[in-house]
């Protein structure tokens, strides 16, 4: 019965995406959460940094139905996630690697000869609303002026 308000909600998903922003020594941070029965949930203010501290995405609301979740089997299948205006910023620092590739890339296995069964996740659909996009790329020589 506990679990069914929105504040317990929050502190949950607060206290695990404090364990993945020390993991990965950046920020991922939601506002609120609200799950509604049977498959609906509400996300408020999710802001997701990169490696730099730069903002990689940050929706004001994101609104996503559940259609499966076997914790046994570590699969979760999502129908529709909808991005209420989002911000996304894609951004290539300095080195050239560029964020998003860098969150990719702490998604694969480390190594090949490691046999481990991760989380599997899809989606069905994505709908993105009033979104603004930016591509930085600060590895870009500046051109000369005329």
């Amino acid at each position: 019965m506990l679990l069914n308000t929105s504040e317990v909600q929050t502190f949950l998903v607060k206290r695990i995406t404090n364990h993945f922003s020390n993991e990965i020594k950046s920020t991922i941070s939601v506002g609120s959460i609200e799950y509604k029965f049977f498959n609906k949930l509400s996300i408020n203010d999710v802001i997701i940094k990169d490696k730099n501290n730069d903002t990689l995405l940050y929706s004001k609301e994101i609104k996503v139905g559940i259609r499966r979740m076997d914790f046994k089997n570590k699969s979760f299948r999502l129908g529709k996630v909808v991005l209420i205006k989002p911000v996304i910023a894609l951004i290539t620092d300095s080195a050239g690697s560029m964020n998003l590739t860098w969150y990719l890339n702490l998604m694969k296995n480390q190594s090949d000869n490691v046999k481990t069964i991760g989380n599997k996740i899809s989606v069905d659909q994505i709908e993105i609303n009033n979104a603004r996009f930016s591509l930085i790329n600060r590895s870009a020589s500046k051109g000369k002026p005329k």
